[in-house]
């Protein structure tokens, strides 16, 4: 007979909560198979007045006791994972659930990288979650409004401009590479 992880069902019962804030709130939640888990556990796309709304955000979802200490909230991240987000051109929130108060609450994982350049040099580091943001059915609203105020910040030099760039300065052998992939 084969073991079943006894923490899934933990990790299980976050992503749960989480689709359900989300579904709630008549926005679009899809799950990433573990298969194609690189650092994000879903993807989570707003909607407004029944619109969608073509933005959406990459999310990291913690459960269970082990997120939690006598300080509140944390997860801990390898360089590896800390690079990929901070590379990202999308808003990536680390979501911690604590199922024995069956409450979440998230951190804006792109502000605390951009803010801290210095844990690269790190192997690990640790990302407090403020119990302030709550992650609920009620706080969704003023959620979506924070992710909403990055929108503008993605699209200036700092995130979409960099990819301009690099497109600008590609040198002919990458263009080889390019023309390769695209024939």
């Amino acid at each position: 007979m084969t073991n079943r992880n006894p923490n899934i069902k933990t990790e299980f019962q976050g992503v749960r909560f989480v689709q359900g804030v989300v579904q709630d709130n008549h926005s679009i939640f899809q799950n990433l198979s573990r298969e194609n888990d690189q650092g994000n556990d879903c993807y989570i796309e707003f909607v407004r007045n029944g619109l969608a709304t073509n933005y959406g955000i990459f999310v990291q979802i913690k459960s269970g006791d082990s997120y939690k200490d006598s300080l509140g909230y944390k997860f801990t991240a390898d360089k590896a994972h800390l690079e990929y987000w901070n590379q990202g051109l999308n808003l990536t929130v680390g979501i911690v659930f604590d199922p024995e108060i069956k409450k979440a609450f998230w951190v804006d994982v792109t502000s605390y990288l951009t803010s801290r350049p210095d844990i690269f040099t790190q192997s690990y580091h640790t990302i407090r979650v403020d119990k302030a943001n709550e992650f609920s059915e009620a706080t969704f609203p003023a959620f979506i409004e924070y992710c909403f105020s990055f929108r503008q910040l993605f699209s200036s030099y700092e995130k979409f401009g960099r990819a301009l760039e690099w497109f600008a300065n590609i040198d002919n052998s990458s263009m080889d590479i390019l023309d390769k992939v695209s024939t």
